[in-house]
């Protein structure tokens, strides 16, 4: 298994990470990769916090740092499930498949969660700023008045 670490300001989308992923994995002849960005800017809209895809040496996820640790311990079990499957051991493959399916469904809705939190910040940054800026044309507008009265005081004592 191989861990690229990125810390990127452009997002990288499913082919790039793929393509990325499957040279670096055939390189250092891993069947298994993991490509975590330190920020969620670092991994496009299609990606979230985490994906996962196959590139032609194995299995990959794409993640934030926030969740390396659940990627490692992921692709790991899915490597020993697959070695499993391959001897004659029996395998209780619903349980199996069930748990696989609750912690993707979970992934899924920690990245909608994240997705919503992250609407509701950017809906608030862009109401303040909104009162921020009224906040400065008030002071604008009062600064104005106060010139106004001023010079009509002085207009108003002159003979």
């Amino acid at each position: 298994m191989i861990i690229e670490a990125r810390d990127q300001q452009s997002a990288y989308g499913r082919k790039v990470i793929s393509d990325h992923l499957s040279a670096a994995m055939a390189k250092r002849e891993a069947n298994a990769a993991i490509y975590v960005s330190k920020t969620r800017a670092g991994l496009a809209k299609e990606i979230g916090e985490w994906a996962e895809g196959n590139a032609g040496a194995g299995r990959w996820v794409a993640c934030t740092h926030e969740h390396l640790r659940t990627a490692v311990r992921f692709l790991l079990m899915l490597e020993q499930l697959q070695r499993l499957r391959g001897t004659a051991r029996e395998v209780d493959g619903a349980s199996i498949e069930s748990q696989i399916q609750r912690i993707r469904t979970s992934l899924g809705k920690i990245k909608n969660i994240k997705t919503k939190a992250t609407s509701i910040r950017d809906g608030a940054n862009d109401i303040e700023g909104e009162a921020d800026a009224l906040r400065s044309d008030i002071n604008d507008a009062l600064s104005e008045l106060e010139m106004a009265l001023k010079v009509a005081g002085k207009r108003a004592e002159m003979p």
